[in-house]
């Protein structure tokens, strides 16, 4: 269910996306609609924030296969930066960020292994986030 339009839709047993008034019955094609509607958004912003995740928790993942919590705060999204608090991570200097679940983004930053989390928080936004500042628009998903 969208929190900001109202509209829902239920998963069917063929795994297609069931509803009154849907504009997509799949969330592939549901997917590369935001994409566009995403990048079109950010295209038009110049350094200014684009949008904040609340409570989201920064923690450092270690060799000993443990997380450490850092701080639980609002982050911050720009066009080559994420910042939660006294944490700036730029998009150009940390590899590919990988997501799981749709609220967890783990991410390098000069050797150092972080995760961000949050109830709320989608993963998805800063992973788009990092392929628009490192050029890589490409949709992975079109030979499907």
């Amino acid at each position: 269910k969208c929190t900001h339009c109202g509209m829902s839709g239920v998963y069917d047993e063929y795994g297609f996306l069931t509803g009154e008034d849907l504009p997509y019955d799949n969330v592939l094609d549901w997917g590369r609609w935001m994409d566009e509607q995403f990048d079109r958004k950010v295209a038009e912003t110049t350094d200014e924030l684009i949008f904040t995740e609340k409570n989201v928790r920064l923690y450092e993942m270690k060799n000993d296969y443990k997380n450490y919590d850092i701080l639980t705060s609002d982050l911050n999204i720009y066009k080559d930066r994420m910042t939660i608090e006294n944490y700036t991570f730029y998009f150009k200097n940390m590899p590919a960020p990988a997501m799981i679940y749709g609220n967890i983004l783990f991410l390098s930053d000069n050797g150092t292994y972080y995760g961000l989390k949050g109830d709320n928080f989608c993963a998805r936004k800063c992973g788009r986030m990092w392929r628009l500042a490192n050029g890589n628009t490409e949709d992975p998903t079109k030979e499907l």
